[in-house]
């Protein structure tokens, strides 16, 4: 609940973990206060203070720095690890007593998932063990917030405000109330000449009356001490008694009781000593202006100064100041001009933008136009002469370093007001809610000020986050229904979660395995259902089309394989023998024989033509969780929960060699192209690499933070891709080992990666929901394609990408370049859909 006190109990926390010198820092979250609403600087903030108390850690922070310099930029997990655990035990019994920290205001973070993720990072610090931590969290309990403690390990005490005993509130508020008020009647007697207020004021009565208004929000009683104490309204007798009146409007929330006394004041004017309520023509012209000024000071999403508002709203600052005057119990107005005008409490703005209320205020603002007027004047001023300039800061060397500028020739080149507006206006335009159409403000601005627009931004060190709007700019292009259709086609006709997709060798068909115990046969240039293959008793888990596409072969939870032909869809055999699921099938090369990985700790090798189980391979003390052929179909390599890898003879299943060395589950192997060369990854983060010919341990590739779940070669077999639980693809030189790129920008573990037929491009799949095309040689990301997905691959011409889980996607990758060419040749005329939104259990041909 908003206005309980929690910013004033963290303060005091804080305070007196300082007083006390208890090694500590803290972190006071402020949504609209720029980075204050951000969890990118959390983990440097708290490392800065700790820094000035325990001296020790500065030449760790030093070490960290230089071994990797990038740190500071690096994601959240990344940071708590290796800025904060690491550092922290590496200080080992020099920091006396416990470590506390102070997060204040955690629902004020600007993005939702960043919090909750916060939550459960701090939950991991129990795992620097030489150092007891202790966090000291406040919040308003939303859902993300609830949820992210609901989830994480480690014991965690908690305290709802709102919910201590009414007694222990009154009791509270009214001590607060007593001193406040005490202090407003000394200050008032000493400045009024004549008789003062008395000194039984206030009444019991009003006393009592103010503290029932105010319980339980602290800020209700706060606000209405410093508007009692502005002199501007009247004398402060005067002042409670206005308060009081709204004490019986039982219609309105607390929020209202506390504000709208104060603004009540606007539409009234002193005459004669009188105050004098306003025409309703006056009325409207207060309410305008308020709505103006004061609707986009609570809306900018970072404070600025008077004379910076006045540019932006093409005022005089004059006129912004005077109208200001009257607003001091709800905003703090700084007396320098030049320094930022601030809400006293985010309730303020809550109680402005109340959708469901406007009728009850008079200011009510709308949050969307405001975001729109103000996305429209930041685009303005940037647009006005020379605002924004080539070399705006007069360098005339094109090589120089931002740090070699003076921060006084920044700040004079482009004030706050410029500042803003480089860094908001797409802020404020998404806030609105509007898309961005041939001719708007924006693709006038970008058309004429793109180039110096991107310069502002780095010379005052924002660059990074262009390219955060720029997607947001891409995402609000008004879509248009051009020529060609992203979706080509939308398979539907499962009935449950569609786990595995396969095409056949010539690309005409495609087979779906689902939770509904069928695989579907399609056709991929019509999307007709060609058949439903029916026969499996449980879940199907797998399918593989045989190197010729004459057959189709399927794994299922009932523990048996199933033959089909591809053509007519009539099943050919039934393989049983297997004791329990079947998770993996895989043809030989030559399509005569066909294997299978299942949970009973075995794999089987079968005659594809007879059905006959030619030999069972046995050796793994665990499930085995795939199953592959060589290319050049001699070997076979297994995978398995028991940490090992297994190579196998395919002609006669004789074990070959077993490959030790993983202190995890094996989760996927790889052959190289040659067949010479065999890649394993595990949950401990690591890729290893083994010689196939001489079964000897190559290398191990470690550079991923957490477990790998995929690898892949490059059809040239030089490269290697894997993908880890650590939200990132990793690219490595196959011959040295060496780490070529880091492929970043998932946002959750990482699932699927492949390559395509000509080694050019690189596809990952994630959690996120998102799957991304990468540029194999740059690293570059081509596009992210949206839609819950969990593995990915390419067709043999590399045309089609296929794209699996509830539902599945193909996507054809050279249209990318026809996408460039109408955002860059055509203007902002339209986007087409690069992501295809549909019901589970279905099946997607799209186009990009």
């Amino acid at each position: 609940m908003a206005g309980t006190g929690k910013s004033t109990i963290s303060r005091t926390v804080a305070e007196k973990l300082f007083a006390a010198k208890v090694p500590s820092a803290s972190f006071f979250f402020k949504k609209g206060e720029g980075d204050r609403g951000s969890a990118a600087i959390f983990f440097t903030t708290i490392l800065a203070q700790l820094v000035r108390q325990v001296p020790i850690l500065a030449s760790h922070v030093q070490s960290a720095i230089e071994n990797d310099p990038t740190i500071v930029d690096k994601n959240k997990k990344e940071q708590f690890e290796k800025l904060f655990l690491e550092l922290l035990d590496k200080c080992k019994g020099d920091i006396p007593g416990p470590l506390a920290i102070v997060v204040d205001a955690l629902d004020e973070c600007d993005r939702e998932e960043d919090a909750t993720a916060l939550v459960r990072l701090l939950s991991k610090a129990k795992e620097a063990t030489s150092i007891r931590i202790r966090f000291f969290v406040t919040s308003r309990p939303e859902l993300p917030i609830r949820l992210g403690f609901k989830d994480i390990d480690g014991s965690y005490q908690d305290l709802a405000l709102h919910e201590m005993p009414e007694p222990d509130i009154k009791k509270d508020i009214s001590t607060f109330l007593r001193s406040e008020l005490a202090e407003i009647r000394r200050k008032f007697n000493k400045t009024i000449l004549g008789p003062g207020l008395p000194s039984d004021w206030p009444s019991p009565t009003s006393f009592e009356d103010l503290v029932n208004m105010a319980v339980p929000l602290f800020i209700l009683a706060s606000t209405a001490c410093r508007f009692i104490a502005d002199s501007n309204f009247g004398d402060p007798g005067k002042q409670l008694d206005k308060i009081l009146e709204y004490k019986g409007k039982g219609e309105w929330s607390q929020l209202y009781a506390t504000y709208l006394p104060i603004l009540d004041r606007l539409l009234f004017e002193r005459k004669d000593l009188r105050l004098v309520k306003r025409t309703k023509k006056e009325q409207a012209v207060v309410v305008a202006w308020f709505r103006d000024i004061v609707g986009t000071i609570v809306l900018l999403a970072d404070p600025l100064p008077c004379a910076s508002l006045a540019r932006i709203l093409n005022r005089t600052q004059l006129d912004v100041g005077s109208r200001l005057l009257q607003l001091h119990s709800v905003l703090n107005i700084p007396d320098n001009p030049l320094v930022p005008v601030k809400l006293l409490h985010l309730s303020f703005r809550d109680f402005l933008v109340d959708q469901e209320n406007r009728d009850a205020n008079p200011f009510w603002v709308d949050s969307r136009e405001t975001h729109k007027q103000l996305a429209d004047r930041c685009l303005q001023l940037l647009s006005t002469g020379d605002t924004l300039r080539r070399d705006v800061c007069n360098l005339r060397h094109p090589g120089t370093f931002r740090p070699e500028i003076s921060p006084q020739n920044i700040n004079t080149a482009l004030p706050p007001e410029v500042q803003y507006a480089c860094r908001y206006w797409v802020h404020h335009w998404k806030e609105s809610r509007r898309q961005i159409r041939d001719g708007d403000p924006v693709h006038l601005f970008l058309t004429d000020h793109l180039l110096y627009w991107l310069e502002a931004l780095g010379v005052t060190g924002r660059i990074r986050e262009s390219f955060d709007m720029a997607n947001c700019l891409l995402d609000m292009l008004e879509v248009m229904d051009l020529d060609w259709n992203a979706c080509l086609q939308t398979l539907e006709g499962h009935n449950g979660s569609v786990y595995s997709v396969a095409f056949s060798p010539d690309g005409q068909r495609l087979a779906s395995a689902s939770f509904d115990e069928t695989i579907k046969l399609w056709d991929a240039a019509t999307g007709a259902c060609v058949a439903t293959l029916k026969g499996h008793d449980d879940s199907v888990l797998s399918v593989a089309f045989s190197p010729n596409g004459q057959r189709l072969a399927s794994a299922s939870l009932d523990k048996t394989v199933k033959l089909w032909d591809a053509a007519t869809g009539t099943c050919q055999t039934t393989f049983e023998g297997h004791s329990s699921s079947v998770l993996s099938v895989a043809f030989s090369p030559n399509c005569q024989r066909l294997a299978s990985a299942s949970l009973d700790k075995t794999v089987k090798l079968w005659d594809a033509a007879t059905g006959a189980c030619q030999t069972t391979l046995e050796g793994h003390s665990s499930d085995v969780i795939c199953v592959i052929f060589s290319p050049d179909g001699q070997r076979l390599a297994s995978a398995s929960h028991d940490k090992t890898v297994k190579l196998w003879d395919a002609a006669t299943g004789a074990s070959l060699t077993t490959f030790e060395g993983h202190s995890s589950s094996v989760l996927s192997v790889a052959f190289s192209p040659d067949s010479q060369m065999l890649a394993s990854v595990s949950h401990e983060k690591t890729v290893k690499l083994w010689d196939v010919a001489t079964d000897a341990y190559v290398t191990t590739f470690e550079r991923h933070s957490s477990g790998v779940i995929c690898v892949v070669f490059s059809p040239d077999g030089q490269r290697l891709a894997s993908a880890s639980f650590d939200e990132t693809v990793k690219l490595w030189d196959a011959a040295t080992g060496a780490c070529q790129t880091t492929l970043e920008g998932h946002s959750s573990c990482v699932r699927s990666v492949a390559f395509s037929p000509d080694g050019q491009r690189l596809v990952s799949a994630s959690y996120d929901g998102t799957v991304k095309l990468w540029d194999a040689a740059t690293g570059a990301c081509l596009t992210t394609l949206e839609g819950s997905t969990s593995a990915v691959s390419f067709d043999e011409t590399g045309s089609q990408l296929l794209v699996q889980q509830q539902f599945k996607l193909i996507y054809n990758t050279k249209i990318l370049r026809v996408l460039a060419s109408v955002l860059i040749e055509h203007g902002l005329r339209g986007k087409e859909s690069i992501s295809c939104g549909c019901l589970p259990n279905t099946v997607l041909v799209v186009l990009v």
